[in-house]
């Protein structure tokens, strides 16, 4: 899946395979009916996704541990469980590296993703705020701002709106440095 571009799968066992090749392994179980539209960008050091799924379903996920994973729930009316819990509007979810955890989606739901290598996210954040960070050992629930939550959610949308609209953009060297 490299690169930048949007589709949409009816069947979960192609759907499964779309994100492993976002680094991230999935066992979907669906009843029925199943559609879902992946829309991706791949940068330097940076992979955005946006999963939109039109069915209930659970799913055990495995994270990649060679990247750092950051998700949160986008505009769904229904609150997804990740590991046990409830994942309310404004929640990030900032994933332990590895990390194996179970899935419910209670309907459809859109869910987004960043994954960034973490010595790039360790640099990043230390150019950006003087402090490390670095992925947690295991999964944290938080909750930022609503203000740099919005300004998370529309960048991410902003890019995601890209990959759909204009795929060829986001491979500009300095558009993607500025993304990132």
């Amino acid at each position: 899946m490299p690169g930048s571009g949007t589709r949409t799968f009816f069947d979960p066992d192609h759907y499964e395979a779309s994100l492993r090749d976002a680094q991230i392994e999935a066992i979907i179980v669906s009843r029925g009916y199943f559609s879902a539209r992946l829309t991706w960008a791949e940068l330097h050091h940076l992979q955005i996704l946006r999963c939109e799924e039109d069915s209930s379903r659970v799913a055990y996920v495995r994270l990649a541990p060679w990247l750092a994973f950051v998700t949160f729930p986008t505009n769904s009316a229904l609150s997804p469980v990740w590991r046990g819990t409830e994942l309310q509007a404004g929640h990030i979810l900032f994933h332990g590296r590895g990390e194996r955890l179970h899935q419910l989606t209670p309907g459809s739901f859109v869910w987004s993703v960043i994954a960034i290598d973490p010595a790039q996210l360790e640099h990043d954040a230390r150019a950006l705020t003087g402090k490390s960070v670095a992925p947690p050992l295991e999964a944290q629930l938080q909750r930022p701002s609503r203000c740099n939550m919005a300004c998370l959610q529309r960048l991410h949308a902003q890019v995601c709106r890209l990959a759909e609209t204009n795929s060829k953009m986001l491979s500009h060297p300095e558009v993607a440095r500025a993304i990132e």
